[in-house]
């Protein structure tokens, strides 16, 4: 027993360890290996001990990786890289940051820490050694670090071909090969890319609905903390929400492209039958933009989509809109946080202006040009729907700031709180029983400010808004059907 419990706490330990490796805060975890080596009982247990020595050797490897790239330098200069959906050349790596001149002509910059598994090994590999034995398990060891075991099998096949023994990692690369073959079978979870880099799968939509809690939660602001302008985001107040399920990622061109289709498939009134009584007789439900090459690409959010287009595709799809507050307690938790990752502002986290175009924002004459460049540009504007997952709420959703704005299912009314609180409105609120506007939650990619991408800013617009910056994404109650597989 007493053996038996030593090696729980043992493999807890362990445990403990893996997210200060994923934040590649290797200083951290080194410490505390060095620990449990010289912790007292482990002389015994020679099996513990290798495991340890394999994990310390494994973080140092990784380690390397970011090191020998932060001291890369002017190698780096002209390498093409992909960062947030922009390609570009390296302009300079230096002072622990990488600066990416984009196609645009802006600058694009971020933190090698906060780069992207490929994005980094990439930069290592064309700036530290593509050839030496060390430098490739160095890579291979990296990704199987960072979960990214496509990328791991391969480049542990490039260390083998070089002539490392790969066989202590035999065991962790078989499990790498069953994890790839049961996404080959279904829905990839992010497959030719990292969580970081940014996504280019096209059936990462296909993911399971991710289950919300029932439970209680803030709903908008405390009036102390807020501008005039947000007053319709106060007085915050404790709303109560039975269990739902809402998708993780905004509905991408590729479902929405499924749903056109079957529209077009109907005849008569059969291809209403999924409408709202009030949309407008005869609308058509192709988005505006819908051939636009800014705004297209499968696993892009699909964008010029009105209140009754996203309605219909909800419905036809065995879901529904999400309420307000759905939206709100997905996009925040339960913590009260102001924007999804947290309360402290990270615009590396967030698909908006700045990040969009690939230089500052600060004067009128910035934002001119940037409304000329949206203009004239044939660039991506959107990110895939699953990029940018430093920026996903606590309950895993993305882009439920900047991307695209979201439709919710409610009408809008400008002291709908204050109304709410003072009639006891905290359970389940399914919003006005009527009005002209409907709210949009979210902010999107032509954005500037923080403020818009919190996670209680509403928008009221028209329902049959179509803007290239409006999407949507879609709800269901706990006691629901399956949604239809769109595949």
């Amino acid at each position: 027993q007493a053996a038996a419990r030593a090696r729980a706490e043992l493999e807890a330990a362990v445990g403990r360890l893996e997210p200060l490796v994923r934040a590649r805060r290797y200083g951290e975890a080194t410490a505390q290996i060095e620990a449990l080596l010289a912790a007292p009982g482990l002389e015994g247990a020679t099996g513990a001990r290798a495991l340890l020595e394999r994990l310390r050797r494994e973080v140092g490897l990784a380690r390397g990786v970011v090191e020998g790239t932060l001291a890369a330098g002017a190698k780096a200069k002209g390498l093409v890289l992909e960062l947030d959906g922009l390609r570009g050349k390296v302009e300079r790596l230096d002072q622990g940051a990488l600066v990416l001149r984009v196609a645009s002509g802006g600058l694009l910059e971020r933190k090698v820490e906060e780069l992207g598994a490929r994005t980094l090994a990439k930069l290592h590999e064309a700036c530290v050694g593509a050839d030496a034995p060390e430098a490739h398990l160095a890579r291979a060891v990296f990704f199987l670090l960072e979960g990214e075991q496509e990328a791991a099998l391969e480049a542990f096949g490039q260390a083998r071909k070089a002539g490392v023994d790969v066989g202590p990692w035999d065991e962790a690369l078989a499990a790498a090969e069953r994890a790839v073959a049961r996404r080959a079978g279904g829905p990839a979870a992010g497959a030719g890319t990292t969580a970081r880099d940014g996504a280019r799968d096209e059936r990462i939509d296909d993911e399971p609905m991710v289950a919300v809690a029932a439970g209680a939660f803030l709903m908008g602001l405390d009036v102390r903390r807020i501008e005039a302008e947000r007053l319709h985001e106060t007085p915050g107040r404790q709303v109560t929400l039975s269990a739902y399920r809402i998708d993780r990622y905004e509905v991408t061109n590729r479902q929405y492209r499924l749903f056109l289709d079957w529209v077009g498939k109907q005849r008569g009134n059969d291809a209403h039958k999924h409408c709202h009584r009030l949309e407008p007789h005869g609308k058509s439900h192709v988005p505006a933009h819908w051939d636009d090459p800014r705004f297209q690409g499968d696993a892009n959010p699909v964008v010029g989509v009105d209140w009754f287009d996203a309605f219909a595709f909800a419905a036809w799809a065995g879901k529904r809109l999400p309420t307000e507050a759905e939206w709100e307690r997905a996009a925040r938790g339960a913590d009260g946080r102001l924007w999804a990752w947290g309360s402290t502002w990270q615009p590396g986290h967030v698909r908006m202006g700045a990040s969009v175009w690939g230089r500052p924002i600060s004067t009128q004459a910035d934002y001119d040009q940037f409304v000329r460049w949206v203009g004239q540009t044939t660039d991506r504007i959107t990110a895939a729907v699953n990029a940018l997952a430093d920026g996903q709420s606590p309950e895993g959703l993305q882009h439920v700031g900047g991307n695209v704005s979201e439709w919710t299912a409610d009408w809008y009314e400008a002291d709908y709180y204050a109304r709410a609180r003072r009639e006891g409105l905290d359970r389940d609120p399914q919003g006005p029983s009527g009005g002209t506007k409907r709210v949009a939650r979210g902010g999107s990619w032509a954005d500037l400010s923080p403020y818009a991408v919190t996670a209680t800013a509403r928008e009221p617009l028209e329902p049959l808004a179509r803007h290239a910056w409006l999407g949507f994404r879609c709800a269901q109650s706990a006691d629901a059907r399956p949604p239809r597989k769109l595949r």
